[in-house]
């Protein structure tokens, strides 16, 4: 089973999450807010992400994605809106998400 298929498993509520902060902050993590997508999906799975979330009306830049190791707790991983922030604005973001958890 290709880890891609695990999207299934996502409700339109979760996509609607994430749409909502891709569209207010240009962003979200792996585990943003509730919706937890997890390693798998955010390394592989970018593009099936994108069409989900333009199914549901998202009209932003194309998204990329980008990842920080922080030994506690492991990697971050963030999709983006590649036309509102770059890897540096967003990486520093999650270094300052992991502050407020470590």
């Amino acid at each position: 089973m290709d880890c891609c298929d695990a999207l299934k498993n996502h409700e339109d509520k979760d996509f609607l999450i994430l749409k909502k902060y891709l569209e207010s902050d240009g962003y979200f993590f792996d585990e943003h807010k509730g919706v937890y997508l997890g390693t798998c999906l955010m390394e592989k799975c970018n593009d099936e992400i994108e069409k989900a979330l333009r199914k549901l009306g998202y009209d932003g830049g194309p998204l990329q994605t980008t990842a920080r190791y922080h030994p506690d707790p492991g990697a971050v991983y963030s999709i983006f809106d590649s036309e509102r922030l770059d890897e540096t604005q967003v990486g520093k973001r999650i270094d300052g998400w992991i502050a407020t958890k470590i």
